[in-house]
């Protein structure tokens, strides 16, 4: 597989089969989904294991102590095993062609990231992108500072991108 999706669950059941469901309906498909649940107390662990069952490109976790988003995308990070990974979170619902144009795009740079529409907790359009709410400005041509403000003011959502698994490591 070329893709690595990393999905980090918690207690995700009302919006996770929205997101599940988008990722299936991909456009590209050769990716694995490497999910990792949190220790849900909810049903986000029965509807994981009912996709993985359908499925064989799910590859489902089961942490035994609650991690945190943090650390459970770390921990996530060890698990995929594609050249490139994207992340999700589990209330996203992500357009038909999202991998296509990233992995069409990324060409050899080392990460891509895309732009996001907003959604509500109802998934109704809020009719802005991210970069509406949140424009970004001319970037500095000195790295130092281009460093700096990536660092400290990154406005790229990990869910609207794409890095390649050696950036990771």
């Amino acid at each position: 597989m070329t893709i690595s999706i990393a999905l980090a669950a918690y207690n995700g059941e009302r919006y996770i089969r929205q997101q599940l469901d988008s990722i299936l309906n991909q456009t590209l498909s050769d990716f694995e989904i490497v999910v990792c649940d949190d220790c849900s107390t909810d049903t986000t662990p029965q509807i994981l294991q009912e996709y993985a069952s359908k499925d064989s490109r799910f590859k489902v976790y089961q942490n035994a102590t609650n991690l945190g988003f943090k650390k459970n995308f770390e921990h996530i990070l060890s698990l995929c095993k594609g050249e490139f990974i994207a992340f999700c979170d589990q209330d996203d619902i992500w357009e038909p062609d999202h991998l296509e144009v990233l992995y069409k795009s990324i060409g050899d740079k080392d990460c891509i990231g895309g732009n996001s529409l907003i959604i509500d907790e109802n998934g109704t359009s809020q009719n802005k992108t991210l970069l509406e709410y949140w424009p970004i400005h001319v970037m500095p041509k000195n790295e130092k500072e281009l460093f700096q403000r990536e660092l400290y003011s990154n406005v790229i959502q990990g869910t609207a991108s794409l890095i390649r698994a050696s950036l990771v490591k």
